[in-house]
């Protein structure tokens, strides 16, 4: 084995089991309401997170952990490790990876390491640190993976159908959504996330239409080598769109997972989608 350790953060969305499995860290991010803050999935849990969005007068704002957690999570694999990668979402959305290169100048280490931008969030970055992880339990080293996240980053895709645009709007992090009377026309949105670039994909007025549009660009996408189903607290629709999908792709373990706060932020409640690995 190769000794390269894999270290992330929360917006991985990564399960508990698969992260402990594949001797994946995962470094929790800061949630803040008003005047509170909570560690993602340590202190706050993904219902009660969307509990407290719906709730609250203003958006919460998502924080990227101190450099002393990175630290202290690198020197948690010392030990182990002959080389740290340390995978994290697009700089532009957030500050996590400057965060874990500055943790990593608090440590007295000469081994190998980088901070990689994996131009995804959510299960989106979630696959591109299992397959790096899973390549690194097979030996793999320090530049076979930065090949191998390099080239899954042109081969993930997020889509996700908005029920409101009103999140989007408030959120003032895509510009298209500024001004948009959307919100009036009770428009549905659709996203595509991909190599760390936000795009709208058109609106839908229904949410049969909507779930319709998600079928469409996965058959576009066909053949995959991974699919998750996302959605914001959602998860008797993420259900109903996951029978649908099974057809298509039957995977047995085809997870449903309620999204990051970095996402559910933007997009607010009610919303699904999916992430997919495209194959070679």
């Amino acid at each position: 084995m190769s000794g390269i350790c894999i270290v992330t953060d929360s917006t991985c969305d990564i399960p508990p089991d698969l992260a402990e499995r594949w001797n994946i860290s995962i470094v929790p991010c800061y949630i803040n309401f008003s005047d509170k803050s909570y560690l993602d999935r340590v202190e706050l849990s993904r219902e009660e997170f969307y509990r407290l969005l719906v709730s609250s007068d203003t958006l919460p704002t998502t924080a990227a952990p101190p450099p002393g957690m990175f630290a202290d999570a690198y020197q948690q694999v010392l030990d182990r490790a002959t080389g740290i990668i340390s995978i994290h979402p697009p700089d532009k959305l957030s500050a996590l990876r400057q965060s874990a290169i500055n943790g990593w100048d608090q440590v007295e280490s000469d081994i190998p390491y980088c901070a990689l931008e994996s131009g995804q969030i959510c299960m989106g970055l979630g696959w591109i640190v299992l397959f790096a992880a899973q390549a690194a339990a097979k030996g793999a080293d320090m530049d076979a993976i930065k090949v191998l996240v390099q080239d899954l980053r042109l081969r993930v895709h997020l889509f996700a159908s908005l029920s409101t645009i009103k999140y989007l709007r408030k959120s003032g992090r895509v510009g298209w959504a500024r001004g948009t009377i959307g919100q009036l026309l009770r428009l549905r949105p659709m996203l595509h996330m991909y190599n760390g670039e936000i795009i709208s994909m058109g609106n839908t007025r229904t949410s049969n239409h909507a779930v319709q549009n998600l079928m469409n660009e996965l058959v576009r996408l066909l053949p995959v080598e991974q699919l998750t189903i996302l959605h914001t607290e959602a998860l008797d629709k993420a259900e109903k769109f996951k029978k649908k999908v099974e057809p298509l792709y039957n995977y047995q373990d085809m997870m449903a997972i309620n999204a990051t706060p970095i996402l559910g932020t933007h997009v607010g409640p009610d919303a699904i989608g999916f992430v997919a690995v495209e194959k070679k």
